[in-house]
């Protein structure tokens, strides 16, 4: 298998596009009979040959079958985390709706990422010159990204997996350094301007040219793999100056076709109520969280992810768990959010203070108490690790006695073993570990698991949001899908815009108290929240 991959490497070196094709389509075949390697190298050499495969088709013109390719490579690696046990099967092109187009970036982690798009029945893909995009960010910005990274990053875990990810090192931290301005509530003018530049230039490497391929679709759903799962594509800045979300609706998935194969499968019942709210009401969580509450999570960790060869870096999860202590001192889980849901959407119900743990969750969903309910709104700390996210639901001023299967955390395979009929599951504390890099990815695991349980669509914050405008942005948007009756992903873009015009109603703006409103035009406001699904 390695030879028929050197060979199939050789054959993309000297153009013969068809001739790397073949060899490495009979590598792929070969790869499973090696019965002495383990599970990830398993996977991971497979990985390496389907990426080459990609690159190889869409330089043969078989763009069909580099989507193809690409969706496969996906569902391989989602099942073999054991999180999502469906069985998928790829979409045909055929099955598309001409109602929007699909942009899938790919091969992120390699020299040559390559773009699909998908629309109108057709498939064109085409490669991506990664060198050159980094080379002229860093003539700009390159001191500012190392300062950024050596002054915030301290502890960089970065392992390469081949040669195929060179430069792979500088294109993560040119997307970190990306998000840092984003996440910025106050920003200075230095840092607008680098901001703008980089903003402009990720449009340019990323949509510019593949754009035209849109045929005036509004309507864009987005596949980007790696670390680019952890950028916000509507923030990007067009030629005009203004963000790709004035222009489109954007949403996003970790599979497109779990569409046809898990969603439009879904009966979703009619008579259910607007909203359950499963949060805290402190306004401070003062007290620390002690390893030994942990203890589960760590042999969770180690015994069905090291063991069997799942984790691809070493970590240590004590560091998560500091960095997590710190942050959730900063977290502020108001009432006033409660009370303004509350106020506004009638129906809604809500699982707070001591009745909020994992045997409740787990009881509700057993009873079918949570299919009841069109939106779950979690209020609850979702704690992102760099390669095993844990959902947290864990009551954090109780000292209650941990008991079997009840550590009160919510593993990502008991999220999916839940029972659930939800339009849409909104995680409003959710925040990725910050002190290492991350390949991304981490926050597919956490929607595929929902998804598995009965969600159609899942929304997550990606970083901490001032408490008024988290509000308002709520708000806003579920009131235009309660009450304006209109879906998520158009409440969401719709939402994204109107923080950007200023169009938000007076009255909302009331309600919550913002006297600047100017400032919600920047996207640390509204930026934070992702729409996954369809």
């Amino acid at each position: 298998s390695d030879n028929l991959k050197f060979l199939g490497k050789i054959s993309l070196e000297l153009d013969r596009y068809k001739a790397a094709v073949a060899y490495l389509n009979k590598a792929a075949k070969e790869i499973r009979k090696v019965l002495k390697f383990s599970e990830t190298k398993l996977l991971r050499l497979e990985s390496e040959i389907y990426q080459l495969l990609i690159y190889a088709n869409s330089k043969s013109g078989k763009h069909y079958e580099a989507f193809r390719i690409s969706e496969v490579q996906t569902i391989k690696k989602f099942h073999s985390y054991g999180l999502f046990k469906k069985t998928i099967t790829v979409a045909d092109q055929d099955s598309i709706p001409n109602d929007r187009a699909v942009l899938i970036i790919t091969n992120v982690a390699s020299n040559n990422p390559v773009r699909i798009v998908v629309h109108n029945k057709k498939v064109i893909s085409e490669d991506m010159d990664k060198l050159k995009f980094i080379k002229t960010v860093y003539t700009k910005l390159g001191r500012e990204i190392e300062h950024y990274i050596h002054k915030n990053i301290r502890s960089f875990v970065y392992k390469k997996r081949s040669d195929d990810d060179v430069f792979n090192v500088e294109f993560q931290k040119i997307i970190f350094l990306y998000r840092h301005y984003l996440s910025k509530r106050f920003i200075n003018k230095q840092d607008q301007k680098n901001f703008a530049y980089l903003s402009k230039t990720l449009y340019q490497f990323f949509i510019r040219d593949i754009e035209r391929n849109f045929n005036m679709k509004k309507n864009i759903i987005i596949k980007a793999e790696g670390v680019l799962s952890l950028l916000p594509f509507e923030t990007l800045l067009m030629p005009d100056n203004n963000y790709l979300v004035e222009k489109y609706d954007i949403s996003y998935t970790p599979i497109y076709s779990m569409n046809d194969n898990i969603i439009k499968k879904i009966t979703f019942k009619k008579n259910r109520s607007p909203l359950l709210v499963i949060g805290h009401t402190n306004n401070k969580l003062k007290r620390k969280i002690k390893v030994k509450y942990f203890q589960s999570v760590r042999a969770l960790v180690y015994k069905e992810e090291l063991i069997n060869s799942r984790i691809r870096y070493d970590y240590n999860l004590s560091k998560d768990l500091k960095f997590f202590n710190n942050l959730r001192n900063k977290i502020f889980f108001t009432r006033d959010e409660r009370k303004k849901l509350q106020s506004e959407i009638k129906g809604s119900k809500f699982i707070l203070k001591r009745w909020n743990t994992e045997k409740t969750i787990k009881g509700h969903s057993k009873n079918g108490k949570l299919k009841n309910f069109k939106i779950l709104h979690f209020q609850t700390p979702l704690l992102m690790l760099r390669e095993f996210p844990l959902f947290f639901t864990l009551d954090f001023n109780n000292n209650r006695r941990i008991v079997r299967n009840n550590d009160g955390i919510l593993s990502l395979k008991e999220v999916s073993s839940l029972k659930l009929n939800a339009d849409l599951v909104a995680l409003t504390g959710a925040f990725s570990a910050g002190y290492g890099f991350n390949r991304g990815e981490s926050l597919w695991q956490l929607y595929l698991s929902f998804f598995s349980a009965g969600a159609k669509q899942v929304s997550a914050s990606t970083w901490l949001v001032n408490d008024k405008s988290r509000i308002l942005f709520l708000l806003y948007a579920y009131h235009l899908v309660i009450e304006k009756k209109m879906s998520f992903k158009a409440a969401l873009n719709k939402t994204k815009r109107a923080f950007i015009d200023g169009t938000i109603p007076k009255a909302f703006i009331e309600k919550v108290g913002i006297t600047e409103v100017n400032r919600l035009k920047t996207p640390y406001h509204w930026a934070s929240y992702s729409l996954y699904g369809f």
